[in-house]
């Protein structure tokens, strides 16, 4: 997967490279996250929620994180957040979500929106069948969906997103589970 052109995050003035999200490394947070998403949508939803299980996939499916460093992440890349003039991107907007972390972060929220388009995955040089198939980015899609099936749950109470995000996420659980 080709990476972002940003090749690397330096705080100015600094000797940090890399993620910091609220004094916690990238892998630290998303592991953190995700493991309370996932116990907290598993109390109320049919999820697997072997907790151990998950945590092992994710360190061996990220362990390679170190090694590719952070890259710039916007994780709210929509059409609307967008500015293109003349076929060209010319700015992106609301950078409220924005962290630095591992690129396949932002495909994996990207493909849990259905937003991956083939022109997009063709800017980091995939395939619609690679990203369905790669592990990383499932998990990482597995943050969006249990996201979006808490907030079905607990501020939308829409129950039809609910059960589409809970059956997403346990689709996306198996394929890391199955892969790692």
């Amino acid at each position: 997967m080709r990476e972002h052109v940003i090749d690397r995050f330096a705080i100015p003035g600094s000797d940090v490279q890399g993620p910091v999200l609220g004094g916690m490394e990238f892998r630290s947070f998303m592991r953190e996250r995700v493991l309370r998403r996932l116990t907290n949508l598993s109390k109320s939803a049919a999820v697997p929620s072997d907790p151990a299980a998950w945590l092992e996939a994710f360190d061996q499916l990220t362990s390679d994180y170190d090694r590719a460093g952070g890259r710039l992440l916007h994780m709210d890349l929509r059409a609307e957040n967008v500015c293109v003039a003349d076929g060209k991107i010319v700015a992106v907007l609301d950078v409220t979500n924005a962290m630095v972390g591992d690129p396949r972060c932002e495909v994996g929220r990207l493909e849990a929106y259905g937003s991956a388009s083939d022109d997009f995955l063709g800017g980091y040089g995939v395939s619609p069948e690679e990203i369905h198939r790669d592990p990383v980015v499932a998990l990482y899609a597995v943050d969006t969906t249990a996201m979006l099936a808490l907030l079905a749950r607990d501020e939308l109470d829409d129950d039809d997103m609910q059960r589409a995000m809970v059956r997403r996420t346990a689709e996306l659980l198996r394929l890391v589970l199955a892969r790692h």
